[in-house]
């Protein structure tokens, strides 16, 4: 595993603030702007919180297999629930493709590196 976790989260988030300026523009809208900002930081909250609980206490920190699997699955969580949350909450626009794409570069950096 040893530095590629890391990087994977530098990776994610690079790709995501580059993919949302090139396909959608300047014009970023935020769910906290939205009748979803609830659902959202409580849906986030509640993933965020699994995650750390699964790492602490059912993950084997050192087998790379179950790293990759914990990985693939946690980034199509959140990244899953992000699209959703903006295709709900964001009428009009095609800002949940951009999570959408950056899953895809996410599981697809995972099955390479990890």
């Amino acid at each position: 595993m040893g530095i590629s976790t890391p990087i994977l989260a530098i990776f994610i988030a690079i790709s995501y603030n580059l993919l949302r300026k090139l396909l959608i523009g300047e014009e970023k809208k935020k769910i906290s702007e939205t009748a979803g900002k609830n659902v959202y930081r409580i849906g986030m909250g509640i993933f965020g919180l699994i995650g750390i609980l699964t790492v602490i206490i059912a993950l084997d920190l050192s087998d790379n297999n179950s790293m990759k699997w914990f990985w693939s699955i946690f980034i199509t969580l959140i990244l899953g629930f992000q699209s959703f949350m903006d295709w709900k909450f964001h009428k009009n626009s095609k800002e949940y493709i951009v999570p959408l794409i950056v899953l895809v570069l996410g599981i697809v950096y995972i099955f390479i590196f990890i």
